[in-house]
């Protein structure tokens, strides 16, 4: 992939970002920013990858919960028909 230029305006705690991961990790600029955007894109497909894994289980749990209400809900009459 070819490389462009361009110019940026960015915060001064974006800059100070970029140079504290430049100093740390031994880099250029333009490779701490590249760099900086990977890990992000990882760490952003990680966490949808959990949420996605999490729904059937979300699912079973309002399923339970349901489950639950109807049980409740059927004692509840059974209590409330019963004679004094």
């Amino acid at each position: 992939m070819a490389k462009r230029s361009s110019t940026v305006h960015l915060e001064e705690s974006t800059w100070n970002e970029i140079e504290e991961y430049r100093k740390k990790f031994g880099c250029n600029r333009n490779e701490a920013i590249e760099r900086m955007f990977v890990e992000r894109r990882i760490i952003l497909n990680i966490n949808n990858r959990n949420i996605n894994d999490n729904i059937p289980i979300i699912e079973k749990i309002k399923s339970e919960e349901k489950k639950d209400d109807d049980i409740s809900k059927a004692m509840d009459s059974v209590y409330n028909e019963m004679p004094d």
